[in-house]
């Protein structure tokens, strides 16, 4: 595997993904898009909010252009203005997005799908969990309500199921037992699912690593949990057809 390294100023801490309310947003000076292919990166003009709460970054099929959605937060907790930023050259700006969305909390991180980006979100004033939905083509907002069988408030992992949305949810944590919900009608929240389990002999698979996506042709892929991750570490790939575990 070729070793690609990308180098970054001084000044320029890197970040992931937080789920936790009282993360402290000053210390995030700038966010940065890198591809790690090229090794080229871009530099995302700030955003002016007391706080930030999460990008995503889609891409436009029809305009054929790369775009990113920020939530920005209330000193409360409370989601106030989304932007969203297209990814082109000359001057970049912040745009508000005017399409109104009720207040939410996302959890975990989304995906996009043919233009789509999906995350899942709780929604404080109704007390229940459900997919947002934002399409970069028209930038818009909608909403799918989870299967009445998920389990509320178990995270949920999104991924490209053969261009439809998928999500991986753990039916017993860290047995490798999981269910596989593939979204079959948006317009009507329907939703189908398998049950599935790894084989006996991976107790340490379900112990170290976690499922982050699925392979186009439909292996499940497993990586390492952060304090598992060593150099070099191995990614696992799940056939469910055949049973199969694989590095």
């Amino acid at each position: 595997m070729k070793n690609l390294e990308q180098q970054f100023s001084e000044d320029l801490s890197i970040t992931q993904s937080s789920n936790s309310w009282g993360r402290n947003w000053r210390r995030i000076k700038a966010r940065v898009i890198c591809n790690p292919l090229t090794g080229k990166s871009k530099t995302l003009p700030k955003v002016k909010a007391t706080g930030v709460g999460e990008s995503y970054f889609g891409f436009d099929p029809i305009s054929k252009q790369f775009k990113v959605l920020c939530m920005t937060w209330s000193r409360y907790g409370i989601p106030n203005t989304h932007r969203i930023l297209t990814l082109e050259t000359g001057k970049r700006l912040w745009r508000t997005i005017q399409d109104p969305v009720l207040p939410h909390f996302y959890i975990g991180d989304g995906i996009c799908i043919n233009g789509v980006l999906y995350y899942e979100a709780s929604f404080k004033e109704s007390r229940s969990y459900e997919i947002v939905c934002f399409d970069f083509k028209i930038e818009k907002f909608s909403f799918i309500k989870l299967d009445k069988d998920m389990v509320r408030g178990k995270k949920l992992t999104l991924f490209n199921y053969k261009g439809k949305l998928g999500a991986h949810q753990d039916i017993r944590w860290r047995t490798g037992k999981f269910a596989l919900w593939v979204l079959e009608d948006a317009g009507k929240h329907k939703w189908s699912k398998r049950i599935c389990a790894l084989p006996p002999f991976c107790d340490k698979i379900v112990n170290t690593h976690m499922m982050v996506g699925m392979t186009v042709t439909g292996e499940i892929v497993y990586s390492p949990y952060a304090g598992y991750l060593s150099n070099p570490f191995d990614i696992f790939y799940y056939n469910i057809e055949r049973n199969l575990l694989q590095v």
